[in-house]
């Protein structure tokens, strides 16, 4: 994920993850997404309910 998006669409795309059956274990974050860039974070879901 792009290190641009909020902490509100990161939980968003958790919840869907979960709608489809697919529950992310994280979120990868880099400066714009891309796979190929550098990796500069990690959000989990446990990220997400420390900020709720």
């Amino acid at each position: 994920m792009s290190r641009y998006i909020t902490i509100y669409e990161a939980e968003d795309i958790f919840k869907q993850g979960v709608e489809r059956g697919r529950r992310f274990e994280a979120l990868l974050i880099t400066e714009h997404g891309k796979p190929h860039q550098k990796l500069i974070g990690i959000v989990t879901p446990l990220d997400i309910v420390k900020i709720d």
